[in-house]
């Protein structure tokens, strides 16, 4: 199912995700941490919807009964795996832009290291030669 779909389906549909702190919609999804010590994550909201998922799974595999319950279900597993995948690629970019940023950071200041040590050598030598003509004209 494209993601388009299952974003229509979940606001037709109004998911509801069970959390530690109550019922979530899509939109908290995005904004709550992807892991968290305290249970209050997308990991752990996939966790609760996977469970109640398996405990609608029947043992049956001659007769095979449609639950909606289980079909929801599984949208909304569906649905949280793309917020986390989506999720991680975007902190994936930004670990990288951060890391470019520093070298950029890096290489601007060795150039600029490199350009005061060349304007301090060429006072240098500025000073050495006229230090060697004041010499000069003094003999």
């Amino acid at each position: 199912m494209s993601e388009i779909n299952l974003f229509y389906i979940a606001s037709r549909s109004k998911f509801r995700f069970p959390s530690t702190k109550g019922d979530l919609t899509v939109e908290q999804l995005w904004e709550m941490p992807l892991t968290s010590r305290n249970g209050f994550s997308v990991n752990d909201v996939a966790i609760r919807v996977n469970s109640e998922l398996k405990s609608l799974e029947e043992e049956s595999f001659v007769e095979t009964s449609s639950n909606p319950r289980r079909t929801e279900l599984r949208q909304m597993l569906d649905l949280i795996k793309t917020v986390i995948a989506t999720r991680k690629q975007e902190n994936e970019e930004a670990t990288e832009a951060a890391r470019k940023a520093s070298l950029r950071k890096q290489i601007m200041d060795t150039i600029a290291t490199k350009e005061k040590d060349q304007l301090a050598y060429r006072d240098w030598e500025t000073d050495r030669k006229s230090t060697r003509l004041n010499s000069s004209h003094r003999l």
